[in-house]
C-alpha cells in the first residue's frame, strides 16, 4: 500500500450502471475521526461515462441512502478527519485501479457546493472543489497529472500529461456528461 493514504477496498461488486454511466466501481476506507474514538467509513465511486471520463463521488457510508450526502461536510456535522488524507486515497485509487489499466482515464472532481455556499451568477468552483484541487496538485504533478479546469461547470478534471486525451476533447466530454440528456448531472 502507498505511504499517505487511508487502506481501501473493494466493494460489492455494484449491479450494472445507473444510465449515462458505461459502469461504476465502488471503493471503501476507512479515515480516523480526530475528534472521536471510531473510524469513518468512506464509499468512493467511480462512474466511466464515454470513453475516458471516471465522475468521482466519495462521501461517508452512513449518508449513502441520504440525497444530500455530497453536500453535507463531515466537519461540521461533528467528526474532523484528515481531509488531505482522504483525496488523496481517492487519487490513489484512481491512479492505481483505473488509470493503470487505462492510461487514457481522466478522473473527475466536482465537489458539490455546500448549503448555503454563494452560489456565482456565473458558475465557478465550489468551496470543496478548490480545497480538493488545492490538496491534490503536488501529488498529481508528482505522478505526471495535470488540471484541466471548467470554472463554469465547477469541475477540475485530472489528465495524464503524456497519455492523456487533448484539452478539448475532455471540455467537450464534460459538456456532454452535463447535458439534459443525461440528466444534467
Amino acid at each position: 500500500m502507498e505511504n499517505g493514504i487511508y487502506p481501501y477496498f473493494l466493494s460489492e461488486p455494484q449491479p450494472g450502471a445507473d444510465v449515462p454511466f458505461n459502469r461504476t466501481v465502488q471503493f471503501r476506507f476507512e479515515a480516523d475521526c480526530f475528534n472521536r474514538p471510531e473510524k469513518l467509513t468512506y464509499l468512493y465511486n467511480l462512474s466511466r461515462f464515454g470513453d475516458f471520463l471516471y465522475i468521482t463521488d466519495f462521501f461517508p457510508a452512513m449518508w449513502r441512502d441520504e440525497a444530500d450526502c455530497f453536500k453535507r461536510l463531515t466537519s461540521l456535522e461533528g467528526y474532523q478527519v484528515n481531509i488531505r488524507k482522504t483525496v488523496k486515497t481517492c487519487f490513489a485509487v484512481f491512479r492505481m485501479e483505473i488509470f493503470a489499466k487505462e492510461p487514457q482515464a481522466c478522473m473527475v472532481l466536482s465537489g458539490s457546493y455546500a448549503y448555503n455556499e454563494a452560489i456565482p451568477a456565473k458558475g465557478g468552483m465550489s468551496r470543496k472543489l478548490l480545497i480538493y484541487r488545492s490538496l491534490l496538485s503536488d501529488v498529481t504533478r508528482e505522478h505526471g497529472f495535470r488540471y484541466v479546469e471548467i470554472p463554469e461547470l465547477n469541475a477540475v478534471i485530472i489528465v495524464h500529461r503524456q497519455s492523456g486525451p487533448a484539452d478539448q476533447a475532455v471540455i467537450s466530454a464534460y459538456r456532454s456528461f452535463k447535458t439534459p440528456e443525461n440528466n444534467g448531472i
